[in-house]
């Protein structure tokens, strides 16, 4: 058995290895099925991938490198873009499990840890879709349970080791430079272990993690630091104005993505329970790991808006800290009905159309937690049948989704993306594609302008040409009285802008 796993019984690993793995096949076929298109940003990074670099206008790298990794030998299809999820969120279970071991040395609270994050509502949803969050969570992961080594072991390799896990998080996502704060709180929490705040070892592993880091801010340097301007938009704080809307918003978003049961009983003991739970070492350390991350995440929720994702580096040490609290309180009954609830929205999940068609739910566009990811590859047939027709012409839309998802749609055989023109009469840098397909490098170029833009702003698009007429519309029926709708319009003679 590897030595990052050491559990009482070895009955106990097996259980979890089995269940979890069960649960990745599971998924993998799920993802096989290929029951809905790609969404728009997983359409971006399938982009990325066949561009391989250190950085990316909203986002590090790593994403990419896993689709070019996956891609290379398995093809472009959904399947393969996403393979590596369910795969992460299998071997971050197993880490989850370590943690647990080494924390409390109780298998049972590190095999139930374990499976509650498995099943985990936002888990389920994100072993269905290829995102940055996977890999953040694996490594975030794999930095608490070597400083958890780190910590108990005394050996200087397991802060190299978390050094390097934190370094390729922070590839993976920027919000991994929170485990930093995070390891500080626990320092000052901990008065034995205060002394780490200037010992060598903690100073190695930020060194090694800034090492590793260093090429995508030298990425953006040569880009405007264009990932950071993002990063900074996205938090949309301008003012001091409270949105206590929000805020209820983002905590009760919490209630599904991490459980409504698991994040309750959070609060709870985050609240009632904080000063019983600081005189153990171990509690000390999870709540470390979940305040930064979550204090910073509620803030920007009240000052702006926060998106559900954005705390998911919290499920990790949330999720052992409720099931050790739970189990030494001898409320097992509690995290039972909590994986009951988790299970059923598994398969709820999974089955989701034909469970609506037998319930008789008429879905709309407001009900439908799909909608954003249906009639995708029905546009890209009707957009590549106007391309047939006029096939001088270059495909341009003003809008970032439109492009990536067309650039995925209509690739090659080979699997080269489709080339896309983006529109930015602006010149203002929005996302990747202002970067790399701005329609400025086609002068005097014809196109096929697809937009869901309505006649008035398609007008001020029209000025720069020599001549426009609307060719048609693609059109796909989704819901009774809802349909996407983009309008096709063929332009002649780009004077540039």
């Amino acid at each position: 058995m590897p030595t990052m796993i050491r559990p009482k019984t070895h009955h106990q690993f097996r259980f979890v290895l089995m269940v979890c793995f069960v649960l990745m096949v599971g998924r993998l076929l799920y993802n096989y099925a290929d029951l809905y298109d790609l969404y728009a940003d997983e359409a971006q990074y399938w982009v990325w991938s066949k561009d391989v670099a250190w950085g990316y206008y909203s986002k590090p790298p790593v994403i990419a490198w896993l689709i070019y990794s996956t891609a290379t030998w398995c093809g472009d299809s959904a399947f393969c873009i996403k393979f590596s999820s369910p795969i992460l969120h299998f071997l971050t279970s197993l880490i989850v499990y370590a943690i647990g071991a080494r924390l409390f040395r109780d298998p049972k609270i590190a095999t139930w840890s374990a499976i509650t994050y498995a099943t985990l509502p936002a888990v389920t949803v994100s072993a269905s879709i290829i995102s940055t969050d996977v890999p953040l969570l694996f490594f975030w992961a794999m930095a608490t349970y070597f400083f958890i080594r780190g910590m108990q072991d005394f050996h200087i390799n397991w802060w190299v080791l978390m050094g390097i896990a934190i370094g390729f998080g922070m590839l993976s996502k920027y919000n991994m430079i929170m485990f930093f704060p995070s390891l500080v709180l626990y320092f000052l929490m901990s008065k034995n272990n205060r002394v780490y705040l200037i010992s060598l070892k903690l100073w190695l592993s930020a060194a090694i993690a800034g090492l590793i880091y260093i090429p995508n801010f030298l990425w953006n340097a040569r880009n405007r630091f264009v990932s950071y301007e993002h990063t900074k938009a996205n938090a949309n704080i301008h003012s001091l104005t409270l949105y206590p809307k929000e805020l209820l918003e983002f905590l009760g978003s919490q209630l599904g993505v991490f459980g409504p049961i698991v994040f309750l009983v959070l609060l709870y003991i985050l609240i009632f329970k904080l000063p019983r739970l600081f005189k153990r070492d171990e509690n000390r350390m999870l709540i470390a790991f979940i305040i930064p991350m979550l204090f910073t995440i509620l803030t920007v929720s009240i000052l702006s808006r926060a998106h559900a994702n954005w705390a998911a580096p919290i499920y990790i040490p949330a999720t052992v800290l409720v099931v050790s609290w739970l189990i030494q309180s001898n409320k097992t009954f509690i995290l039972y009905l909590s994986l009951f609830l988790h299970i059923t929205a598994t398969l709820v999940f999974y089955n989701f159309d034909p469970t609506v068609k037998a319930l008789g739910i008429q879905l709309n566009h407001k009900t439908d937690p799909f909608r954003r990811i249906r009639g995708w590859d029905k546009i890209g047939e009707e957009v590549k049948h106007y391309q047939s027709e006029y096939q001088d012409a270059q495909l341009l839309s003003n809008e970032r989704k439109i492009v990536a998802t067309l650039m995925y749609e209509l690739r090659d055989a080979k699997g080269h993306p489709a080339k896309v023109y983006k529109w930015n009469a602006d010149h203002k840098t929005q996302d990747h594609f202002d970067l790399t397909r701005d329609a400025i490098h086609a002068p005097g170029k014809n196109f096929l302008l697809v937009t869901r833009s309505d006649r008035e702003d398609v007008a001020k698009i029209e000025q720069y040409f020599e001549s426009s007429d609307m060719v048609g519309v693609a059109e796909v029926p989704l819901y009774p009285g809802y349909k996407l709708h983009y309008g096709i319009y063929y332009l002649q003679g780009f004077k540039g802008y």
